[in-house]
């Protein structure tokens, strides 16, 4: 009985583990993904897309132009926007200037809305005549780049990848 009884033992602490290991496995413990938040690699039927990532502790973004990921501009997430929350804007100081010929330095904004998890309609700030390019503080892009100041005319549907 006392074998019968550690075979048994060992068989669930064995199961224990091995549960435990895909549990842990399935974990996104960088950030790069979550089926919950804004995080991942999101791409529209166009091919373009955006991308929320953590790097060196950093929430950083990146807008691409096409499929293959030519950068149109990326930056560094300074504001703390609620990336589970169904609308919201992201304000990123600019880095890579990419094909969009952003003023490194700057503030920009992007604008998402309607998010269900999977989905999201999202559009990076511009109207005629507007600051397009970037402006000098992350408050002044706040208050700048807002859906009543007329950006956000156009809105892409993307999807998570």
């Amino acid at each position: 009985m006392k074998i019968k009884g550690k075979r048994i033992l060992i068989l669930m602490v064995a199961v224990a583990f091995v549960l435990g290991t895909q549990s842990f496995l399935g974990c996104d413990l960088a950030g790069s993904k979550s089926d919950d938040s804004l995080l991942g690699y999101w791409k529209s039927s166009y091919g373009d897309g955006f991308e929320l990532y953590y790097e060196n502790d950093q929430l950083k973004y990146k807008q691409y132009d096409d499929a293959t990921k030519t950068v149109s501009f990326a930056g560094i997430v300074v504001n703390n926007p609620d990336l589970t929350a169904s609308k919201g804007y992201i304000i990123i100081q600019i880095t890579d200037t990419g094909t969009w010929e952003k003023t490194v330095g700057n503030y920009y904004a992007v604008h998402w809305k309607d998010f269900t998890g999977d989905t999201v309609k999202q559009a990076a700030a511009y109207k005629a005549d507007g600051q397009n390019n970037g402006v000098p503080t992350p408050e002044e892009a706040a208050t700048e780049y807002t859906v009543t100041n007329g950006y956000y005319q156009i809105y892409g549907d993307y999807q998570r990848q």
